[in-house]
């Protein structure tokens, strides 16, 4: 820990040197005139060091970047928890763990959302059913968070502030048909379900349009209009968004530095929204560029809060999508239904009643984590964010010695004790590294 500094963490943390050409080259040089570890000389030991930078192909993490990112992620906690009733007790995991019932949900099979309105499956257990579930509340929530709570992206340079909206029923409706489509329930979702928005949305805007001190009404004209605006309303189909793949890299600089951790820029969320799905995440090959695009910002960012490992997988998946039985494809069709019919499409049978609870085969099923091999062993790199003398205020930048490093990320079960337990985490985290830099040798 000694042999490094805080100009090396400032320069490692967020570059991605096998993604982007413009990053290894700007380390090259850095690293050659010795400016990278200088404190370490060894020829073999700089060699080593080296071999491994331009294998790392996520960005580079740090606590200052980690910090950033969950305020990306506040939101998402914040819309989440509203589905659940008080008081809380535990992790946000846990308690959405508690909320699924398993109503849906064929066994053996995991709901897996490729648009706002077509849904398909893929093979996976109970565990499977609650983590990747709970992985597309979260992006659910990151794709409509300006619509559901008063927050909004961050403001772009010589452009006007983006305006805080209210909160808009009908996203929280569609939000409360995809919890319940994914097999969660709570009394909060079931009220959510319950409140019709589509007819409240067209009472509200006949009664704007002509007002009833103005007006008078045919009181059974204006609820059978009512009716039809919401059924029309209901039944529109979204544009067909499958098979869109988005660049991850370009020719050209792409993302600077300062944007490659934090709240979106509004013009990074306008982009990216159409593309936060799992199918989309995992669908993205590594290719070489100059600069990344925000897309890859984001999908990274996923995989270091969320993992790689698909449903149906004990370990983390290198590459490559959920793996789908093609057989199944819940699109909408309309045919004058219900609102919940046209969002969520037709739900599968339910499980049989002899069969275990859910959330007891989750627990039966629930894979014992592998034991971490050498290659995801990771140099932690200390620095100081203000005062080099205060270890309250060190970062740790997050160094994978190997691409296979790639995989470790924080597990979403702990992603919540982030917000409350920061002292502690910072304090484990020098002592990992402390014991860590202690076994390479390079106290």
């Amino acid at each position: 820990m000694r042999k490094t500094d805080r100009f090396t963490v400032e320069t490692l943390q967020l570059r991605v040197p096998q993604a982007s050409g413009d990053d290894l080259s700007q380390l090259k040089i850095l690293f050659d005139l010795g400016k990278l570890f200088p404190e370490i000389r060894g020829e073999e030991e700089r060699r080593s060091i080296w071999n491994n930078i331009p294998r790392i192909a996520c960005l580079i993490p740090s606590l200052y970047t980690l910090f950033e990112d969950l305020k990306l992620l506040s939101p998402c906690v914040k819309i989440i928890q509203a589905l659940i009733e008080r008081p809380f007790k535990g992790s946000l995991h846990d308690m959405i763990e508690q909320q699924f019932s398993g109503a849906n949900q064929t066994p053996g099979a995991v709901v897996m959302q490729d648009t706002e309105t077509v849904f398909n499956v893929c093979e996976g257990s109970a565990t499977d059913q609650i983590e990747f579930g709970y992985r597309q509340l979260y992006l659910f929530a990151l794709r409509h968070f300006p619509r559901m709570i008063g927050e909004c992206p961050k403001k772009e340079k010589d452009q006007p502030k983006p305006t805080i909206e209210e909160p808009d029923p009908v996203t929280w409706y569609r939000f409360a048909l995809l919890a319940d489509r994914l097999g969660f329930d709570s009394e909060v979702i079931r009220q959510l379900k319950a409140d019709d928005p589509y007819k409240v949305e067209a009472r509200n805007f006949l009664l704007k349009h002509n007002p009833p001190e103005l007006y008078t009404y045919d009181q059974q004209l204006f609820e059978e209009c009512v009716e039809q605006m919401a059924r029309t309303r209901a039944a529109v189909v979204e544009k067909d968004r499958r098979h869109i793949k988005p660049p991850v890299v370009v020719d050209g600089p792409g993302e600077p530095l300062p944007r490659r951790c934090g709240r979106f820029f509004q013009t990074a969320y306008e982009y990216e929204r159409d593309y936060l799905f799992l199918d989309v995440l995992y669908d993205a090959t590594d290719t070489r560029g100059k600069g990344i695009t925000s897309f890859f910002v984001r999908r990274s960012t996923y995989f270091a809060f969320f993992g790689r490992r698909l449903p149906g997988a004990t370990a983390e998946a290198p590459r490559g999508r959920p793996p789908r039985n093609s057989e199944v494809n819940m699109t909408v069709e309309s045919d004058g239904a219900s609102p919940h019919n046209a969002e969520s499409g037709p739900a599968p049978p339910q499980a049989p009643a002899a069969e275990p609870s859910a959330r007891e085969r989750a627990r039966r099923d629930r894979p014992m984590p592998p034991p971490p091999s050498s290659q995801e062993q990771m140099a932690l790199v200390p620095a100081l964010q203000a005062s080099e003398n205060s270890s309250s205020q060190e970062q740790m930048a997050l160094v994978p010695t190997s691409q296979a490093s790639e995989n470790v990320c924080i597990h979403p079960r702990s992603l919540d004790y982030t917000f409350r337990k920061t002292e502690e985490r910072c304090r484990l985290s020098r002592i990992l590294a402390k014991k860590i830099w202690t076994s390479l040798g390079t106290e």
